[in-house]
């Protein structure tokens, strides 16, 4: 049988409203694989869909668990790789540098009044989009996780470091304040690599 797009449409809904498969990424992967079966299956859509479904409860529910455990990790990860990565290296000596020398010229409570909280308000905009998509179909595991992972980093500088970075010496402020700083601007390249990544799954 061949599906149209109607077709994959149902089952796409089946999927969001009988099992619960709140992610776009996931459900787009378990209804690639349930596509094809059914596609080599005899019979009309209508007459096999809710039959076919039924016998693919138990594989849903798995592959559903494995891949949001793998989604799940991968977040962790690609902050991790992210941050060895030699353009974060060298984005990370630039602004070093760059705040250093505004700290000689301007000294450090003139930094600190404009700056100390940049980590926090760079990386919201794109927080705050990531936030309203989750009360939409569209929202995905893939980007929530990775933001998620962010943005723990994220809190941990806004209720802890940000003290020390305000208490420290002038050198130990900027090294520590320069690494949150690129991994804020980091944090859009790597929500729009795993937008990316998403995009190509759906052409």
């Amino acid at each position: 049988m061949t599906l149209s797009k109607e077709n994959i449409a149902v089952i796409d809904k089946i999927l969001l409203k009988k099992y619960g498969l709140i992610y776009r990424d996931i459900r787009l992967e378990i209804l690639d694989h349930l596509a094809s079966e059914l596609e080599i299956s005899e019979g009309t859509f209508d007459e096999k869909i809710s039959e076919f479904m039924e016998s693919n409860q138990e594989f849903i529910q798995k592959t559903n668990q494995l891949l949001t455990q793998q989604y799940s990790k991968n977040g962790l990860q690609q902050v991790t790789k992210i941050v060895f990565s030699l353009p974060f290296v060298l984005l990370y000596a630039i602004a070093s540098l760059a705040f250093y020398y505004l700290i000689a010229v301007h000294g450090k409570d003139w930094f600190l009044t404009y700056f100390d909280i940049l980590p926090i308000v760079i990386p919201a905009p794109l927080s705050l989009i990531e936030l309203y998509t989750l009360f939409t179909s569209k929202r995905r595991l893939c980007t929530f996780s990775l933001v998620g992972s962010f943005n723990m980093i994220f809190m941990i500088y806004l209720f802890l470091v940000i003290h020390l970075v305000r208490k420290a010496d002038a050198i130990y402020a900027v090294a520590v304040f320069s690494f949150f700083m690129t991994l804020s601007l980091a944090y859009y390249y790597s929500y729009w690599i795993a937008v990316k990544q998403h995009t190509k799954k759906l052409i």
